[in-house]
């Protein structure tokens, strides 16, 4: 379901109650600032979610906890500042796309326990600080595409392949946390 550039300023409780089957929602280029914490209650089978470039400024784990088949998430071009804890505990993400936001520091907890996780495009936001033990969990990560952030300026690809060499790259970052 394709719902880029409607103007879309909320997604409230029962949006979707109907598309229970859905498996790929597209909301990019809205102006959603406002989700209630069961809008996506009924979406059980969502594999892939879209809301790049709108206006989220928070992100709250309730969201995100029944979508346990979800892969991918694209959160770019919002405003967000901090991932809670728990945020992407329930979910199989593969994917992870939360690039140009406001994201200064990434915890161990803060995409849950990553064990899928394969590639993370974080670029463009003012991360200063990583803690050590978010790469040490992500067993899977392949792409971290971490460019233009204030600890670190360049994407690194193959990321496991090269594990203690690109961990010594994210020294800068790890020392700040």
């Amino acid at each position: 379901l394709d719902l880029t550039s409607n103007s879309i300023q909320s997604i409230t409780s029962g949006a979707f109650r109907n598309q229970r089957q859905l498996q790929t929602l597209i909301l990019a280029a809205n102006q959603i600032q406002l989700i209630t914490d069961d809008a996506f209650n009924s979406l059980k089978s969502l594999h892939t979610l879209d809301l790049l470039n709108n206006r989220l400024t928070s992100l709250r784990p309730a969201w995100f906890q029944p979508l346990t088949q979800l892969w991918s998430i694209n959160l770019s071009g919002n405003q967000i500042a901090d991932i809670p804890i728990g945020t992407f505990a329930a979910n199989n993400l593969h994917t992870l796309r939360i690039a140009t936001n406001q994201l200064q520091v990434l915890h161990r907890n803060s995409f849950g326990s990553l064990t899928n996780l394969d590639t993370i495009w974080v670029l463009g936001n003012m991360i200063n600080a990583l803690d050590r033990r978010f790469f040490e969990d992500a067993v899977y990560l392949h792409n971290f595409w971490a460019s233009s952030n204030l600890c670190i300026s360049r994407n690194i690809l193959g990321f496991r392949g090269n594990f203690e060499a690109n961990m010594q790259l994210l020294e800068p970052c790890f020392a700040n946390y």
